[in-house]
């Protein structure tokens, strides 16, 4: 997914339905495939492994710059699934037969002791290692180990929301989540429940119909946190920005309010 501020290469100028946007995804997707090429034109190509994935979903309040979550909820900077649920594509040729679908949990941290057992790396053994081994998932179809995700707020940095299975709770938000533009953001909520195997676009609030489910995930999250400890301050660099998205989106839509 790309980032604002958008720009593409004048060949892909208009090539798209959807906008500048949209000619930065054609650009994207012709760039992946050069590489796929000068892979197979180098002889790497069987035995090379290519992800292709994003680091969040689109961020709404961009508009016609940022992109869709299709049926998910809500978008980046929030913890509903349309924040932190993406696709991924990959490719494995010598190994991983093409064609499938694995629609089973997993997450971008997942690659890095998957790569270590693919290669015959070791890894760390003096802290715990956030993902798992999926190199089984990929050659054998097997079902990743684990089915529990904590999912932490950048606003809060800390954990806004936890999935088990199919069920995902998602703990009170007390502040709204600030649309702009046309896009009208995210209201405070109280304390949600969903099946995300029955309601991926969160629309249906379980919460009083499983008291004890709710009490017993809130449990789980305190264990989780105790057992984490403390966290490291996070320390963000901001160098200066181009922000000609704001220029653009201001003019066509107006205030950002």
């Amino acid at each position: 997914m790309p980032h604002v501020p958008l720009y593409v290469s004048e060949q892909f100028e208009g090539v798209s339905e959807r906008g500048l946007y949209g000619d930065v995804i054609q650009e994207l997707d012709w760039s992946v495939g050069q590489v796929l090429h000068k892979l197979k034109d180098v002889g790497v190509e069987e035995n090379t492994i290519v992800v292709v994935s994003s680091d969040n979903g689109p961020w709404l309040t961009m508009i016609d710059h940022g992109g869709s979550a299709g049926p998910l909820r809500c978008g980046k900077q929030t913890t509903f699934e349309g924040g932190m649920r993406v696709p991924c594509v990959m490719q494995w040729k010598a190994q991983v037969e093409g064609g499938q679908t694995v629609d089973g949990m997993h997450n971008m941290m997942d690659w890095f002791p998957t790569f270590a057992a693919i290669t015959g790396g070791t890894l760390p053994q003096d802290r715990p290692i956030d993902g798992v081994n999926i190199a089984p998932v990929l050659r054998e179809g097997k079902e990743r180990s684990g089915d529990q995700f904590m999912y932490y707020s950048h606003r809060t940095r800390d954990v806004a929301a936890y999935r088990k299975g199919d069920w995902k709770l998602k703990l009170p938000m007390e502040k709204p989540y600030n649309g702009r533009y046309t896009y009208a953001g995210e209201a405070p909520h109280g304390m949600l429940l969903f099946n995300l195997k029955e309601d991926p676009g969160e629309q249906h609030n379980l919460a009083d119909e499983h008291p004890d489910m709710v009490a017993q995930m809130q449990q789980e999250i305190k264990q989780f946190k105790e057992e984490l400890g403390e966290t490291r301050e996070t320390h963000r660099f901001k160098p200066p920005a181009d922000k000609s998205h704001n220029e653009y989106l201001k003019e066509k839509y107006g205030s950002s309010q």
